[in-house]
């Protein structure tokens, strides 16, 4: 099976290139090679794992008889514009999208073309999809899986990189605190409310707002536990399996229903969660402090079930069956 992987490089926006590129190559290590790139400004960065450099004037027939792929795999329709903005999006303003420089014939080539999207939350329908003649979308959110729409979605979650995401083998000490890792968005409800009573409460809590690079990979290994949550669209972030790869205490919210599919990717006993109306965020954020071994033994748990259910090659092997099921490749 051969696949044509498409994305644009942005160097502003590259501080999430473990969820894209770095699972591209991750693809490309357990096919053995069968898989090539192609992409606005990604030749530049990734010359030897490119078909061609893009043009404008590309077509998939061209790019096929350079790379005889089976299936197109696009990594998020975002990607495939120089500049997007959805529908929906934490600023409530006008969504727009500029260039898009998918290959002139992509909606008319026919080949199965898969989306993996991690921001059909932002989506007000699935049009676009539907439009680009796109066969499945593998929606990285488990509550975006459950959506009707024009086409076919299934759930396919985030993995890590267990030799990226895992503990440090020279810092056996984690300070005893909770730390909040990312950004401000207000789509995060959760997770700051969490750090503001926290902070209120005089609890231990460190807070870095670092992205996805590499002081965010040593940051996870410092503390004993993370603020997590799903946001208020339920999302299943990639957070969490980071978080408990690298050996931290996953604290996150208990959303009703399992909005969000925590139950369904972990054992009960390897997170922590506190309550959606915020009843338990001081009492469970206390025991994490002051109760050390039971802390640790969560901790460990988690980061077992991750390293052995949700790691690349696992995901990896996943993605394969679902396209052999799907289109018989």
């Amino acid at each position: 099976m051969k696949i044509l992987w498409l994305y644009r490089y942005h160097n502003d926006y590259n501080f999430d290139h473990w969820l894209h590129m770095d699972f591209a190559e991750a693809i490309k290590e357990y096919t053995h090679g069968d898989i090539k790139c192609y992409g606005k400004y990604l030749f530049e960065h990734y010359k030897d794992f490119c078909v061609t450099p893009w043009t404008a004037e590309m077509t998939m027939k061209k790019l096929y008889a350079r790379f005889p792929f089976d299936v197109v795999i696009i990594n998020t329709k975002s990607r495939m514009f120089e500049d997007y903005l959805p529908p929906i999006n934490p600023g409530n303003v006008p969504a727009y999208s500029v260039d898009c420089w998918l290959p002139q014939d992509f909606t008319e080539y026919k080949c199965p073309k898969i989306v993996i999207e991690e921001d059909y939350h932002w989506e007000t329908d699935d049009d676009w999809y539907a439009e680009h003649d796109i066969s499945l979308i593998l929606q990285r959110h488990y509550s975006q899986s459950l959506r009707d729409g024009k086409v076919k979605k299934l759930w396919f979650p985030f993995s890590v990189d267990t030799n990226v995401f895992c503990p440090s083998p020279t810092v056996a000490y984690r300070e005893p605190r909770i730390c909040k890792m990312g950004g401000y968005t207000d789509c995060y409800v959760f997770r700051q409310r969490v750090i503001n009573m926290l902070k209120e409460a005089g609890i231990g809590v460190d807070f870095s707002n670092v992205h996805r690079e590499e002081r965010y990979v040593k940051s996870l290994k410092n503390y004993r536990a993370y603020v997590c949550c799903s946001s208020n669209v339920y999302i299943t972030p990639a957070k969490m399996f980071e978080i408990m790869g690298s050996g931290g205490l996953l604290f996150t919210n208990n959303a009703p229903q399992d909005k969000y599919g925590l139950k369904k990717l972990f054992p009960d006993d390897s997170y922590v969660t506190y309550e959606e109306d915020f009843s338990n965020v001081i009492s469970q954020a206390r025991r994490i402090i002051n109760e050390s071994e039971w802390s640790e033994g969560v901790a460990n748990r988690g980061m077992k079930y991750v390293r052995e259910h949700h790691n690349h090659k696992i995901r990896i092997s996943q993605l394969l069956e679902i396209l052999k099921q799907e289109f018989g490749i």
